[in-house]
């Protein structure tokens, strides 16, 4: 986020904006989100988006006195609490009272691979690209996890994750929209992601918050909408197995052991889904310490600084850039999962009885030092299509939830 948001054209973001707390926001706002989330309810009926929810909510009068309040209306996990803090990017310093990771979200540890440090910013003003690139990750926190244990939102049977834990919040995370005839007909589930819907409410709040003077909120809330689309950039969350090719399903329908080729797959996916992020997470972190080549096209590839292309012009709905981007990282997917295991090899990317997730021994710094340096050429060019695209995506989005016409 932050190095997509530092593109030239994006200058805007460097506004200062107060903090101010998701209690205040509602205090000031209750009868104008109770407008909100009824148009949004009415928006996903006429859209035909009626088969996971409580059909209650295209009636309901949503009184929103407090977060928890707040987190039912958006169908969220209502244990969540919106903290005022501020991410400290490598190579700044805090200026202000550090804030435990605990207490921001359960979710949230120390890496090998990532600063994970934050500060309290109460009251404080701040960058609007501060906001963006601090929340850019907050559905990941916990308001997206274990929500098909919530019965009364009327999510229905989880399509694919686990009901708790990480993976709980896979299909709002996941879309894949471009599957073969195969796939729908005979895992149709795989199918039943619902990215828009969460995007489509974020941007609503953005947009709504950025017209009546809530700039903070109008940021945060746009992060959070961006967050879908980033994640929708990478082929993982968009392709079901980018390795398989129509052969690869024809064998899958006639096998008699489709649990344990199920199994298999699931473990290499797993395991080259985060190596990649891996990859480019420490690459990035490493870009704002380093001139190495390979950090700082990373880098590069995310801020585009083309003014022609920083964007993707004449997408007017959220389907439309949903489409575009899915699009592309479809396009996209088996080349990069190719370069995956060429760049690092069979034990991290090719032995389905590995499983990284435990694996105590693993790290990305070790991983990186391995890696075959010719072969990771190929993998970066096929990341720049990834970061190109992310990059496009983030800033339509945010365009689109603060109301900036770019050729104005």
């Amino acid at each position: 986020m932050d190095r997509s948001v530092k593109n030239p054209q994006m200058s805007f973001t460097n506004e200062l904006v107060r903090v101010e707390s998701l209690d205040s926001f509602i205090n000031k706002n209750k009868t104008k989100l109770n407008h909100i989330f009824h148009n949004y309810y009415k928006w996903m009926q006429t859209s035909g988006k009626t088969s996971r929810i409580n059909k209650d909510y295209f009636t309901k009068k949503f009184v929103i006195n407090t977060q928890k309040d707040f987190f039912t209306s958006a169908r969220l996990n209502t244990s969540y609490n919106a903290s005022t803090i501020n991410r400290i990017q490598p190579a700044e310093k805090r200026n202000f009272k550090p804030v435990k990771l605990s207490s921001i979200s359960r979710y949230l540890h120390e890496k090998e691979l990532r600063r994970v440090e934050f500060e309290n910013v109460a009251g404080k003003k701040v960058s609007g690209l501060s906001v963006v690139r601090t929340f850019a990750d907050e559905p990941d926190w916990g308001f997206d996890h274990g929500l098909f244990t919530f019965k009364e939102y009327g999510y229905g049977d989880q399509p694919y994750g686990k009901s708790k834990g990480e993976s709980s919040k896979a299909p709002f995370h996941m879309q894949f929209l471009h599957e073969n005839f195969i796939v729908r007909m005979f895992a149709s589930k795989m199918t039943h992601g619902m990215v828009e819907e969460r995007i489509e409410l974020f941007q609503r709040l953005s947009t709504f918050s950025f017209k009546n003077g809530h700039r903070y909120w109008g940021y945060r809330f746009a992060a959070w909408a961006i967050h879908y689309i980033q994640d929708l950039a990478q082929p993982y969350h968009s392709k079901a197995v980018p390795h398989a090719d129509l052969w690869y399903y024809i064998k899958f329908m006639f096998s008699f052991n489709k649990k344990e080729i199920k199994k298999e797959t699931t473990q290499l996916l797993v395991n080259r889904h985060f190596l990649y992020e891996d990859f480019v997470a420490y690459g990035l972190e490493m870009s704002y310490s380093s001139e190495n080549l390979l950090y700082t096209s990373l880098s590069s590839f995310l801020v585009n600084d083309n003014s022609e292309s920083y964007y993707y012009p004449s997408l007017e709905t959220n389907l439309d850039i949903m489409e575009r981007v899915t699009s592309l990282a479809v396009s996209n997917a088996q080349n990069l999962d190719g370069s995956i295991v060429n760049a690092f090899g069979f034990s991290l990317t090719n032995d389905p009885s590995y499983n990284q997730e435990s694996d105590e021994t693993y790290s990305i710094k070790v991983a990186m030092k391995s890696m075959n340096k010719e072969k990771g050429k190929q993998l970066l060019r096929s990341t720049q299509i990834d970061f190109l695209n992310a990059g496009r995506a983030t800033r339509t989005l945010l365009l689109k939830c603060i109301g900036k016409n770019p050729n104005s």
